[in-house]
């Protein structure tokens, strides 16, 4: 089980791979559809957990980008590279491939994230500051052994959460 000394690191992971993720992306194609940014929610689920994540639609129509997701009760991290972005409205869906996934214990949550299968995850941008219309929310990672036509994504808003600390930025 995380402490609040082990959350607060691994916020600041986070914080710090969203920095470097953003100087990256000034550098990509202003046009390309784009989610970036992170925070933490607590699921009913599987308790309180991070998420961050950048994935950017570059003019050639190939999709870049990463994920990382740490939930904490479980001790449990898993990265996955973006190879599909699909937006809609201020939602976006991503997709791809997890690379890696550490398990601090033997819970066995991390045998639904094996490397090589596949993901599928929603993050909706509720705006910001005056402009906000409520908190930017985010789903469960989903893990499937074939590929998530990203484009046509199921139905996730039962598997919504809402972030309490942390920002995204969908582009469409």
């Amino acid at each position: 089980m995380f402490t609040r000394k082990a959350s607060a690191a691994a916020l600041a992971i986070l914080a710090t791979l969203g920095m470097s993720v953003i100087s990256g992306i000034a550098h990509a194609d202003e046009t390309g559809r784009r989610v970036t940014g992170g925070g933490q929610y607590t699921s009913s689920r599987v308790g309180p957990t991070t998420v961050a994540v950048h994935a950017i639609r570059h003019q050639d129509g190939t999709v870049t980008g990463q994920i990382e997701q740490h939930i904490l009760d479980f001790g449990l991290s898993v990265h996955g590279e973006v190879n599909c972005l699909f937006v809609v409205g201020n939602v976006a869906y991503v997709s791809g491939v997890i690379t890696n996934v550490q398990e601090a214990s033997e819970t066995g949550l991390g045998s639904f994230f094996q490397e090589g299968t596949f993901f599928l995850l929603a993050i909706e941008d509720n705006g910001e500051g005056l402009n906000s219309f409520g908190s930017d929310r985010v789903s469960l990672l989903f893990p499937s052994a074939t590929p998530f036509d990203c484009e046509n994504p199921p139905a996730l808003a039962s598997f919504m959460n809402d972030l309490t600390q942390g920002n995204f930025q969908v582009v469409p």
